[in-house]
């Protein structure tokens, strides 16, 4: 079984939970790999549009990470990459916190 998709495709679905598309992106920022090592980051942040976006595997099984750390705002969202357990996927919290229903478990599984 291959547990394996793109931080794009994980956006895209992610962006799709709350009606919008990455055209509704305002800034997406990202920051690299400097090195072999994944958590030794480029300290350099990185704005670009989704089309610019690296388009990383992410494994979205559990055991190995390797996807980049987003973050991408729209208009009601912010989007951000989550790790759990090696298992990669993007979530969201309001872009202005109104009428808050759900608070998502980071780093430690998630609903």
């Amino acid at each position: 079984m291959n547990d394996m998709t793109t931080v794009k495709k994980q956006l895209v679905s992610a962006m799709e939970l709350h009606n919008e598309t990455p055209k509704d992106l305002e800034a997406v920022f990202y920051q690299d790999y400097s090195t072999e090592d994944i958590y030794e980051f480029n300290e350099e942040v990185i704005q670009c549009s989704f089309e610019e976006l690296p388009d990383t595997e992410y494994d979205c099984g559990y055991g190995w990470v390797g996807g980049v750390p987003i973050l991408a705002f729209s208009p009601t969202r912010v989007y951000f990459r989550v790790e759990y357990d090696g298992a990669e996927y993007i979530d969201s919290v309001p872009r202005f916190p109104i009428n808050i229903v759900d608070v998502p478990i980071m780093g430690g599984g998630g609903h």
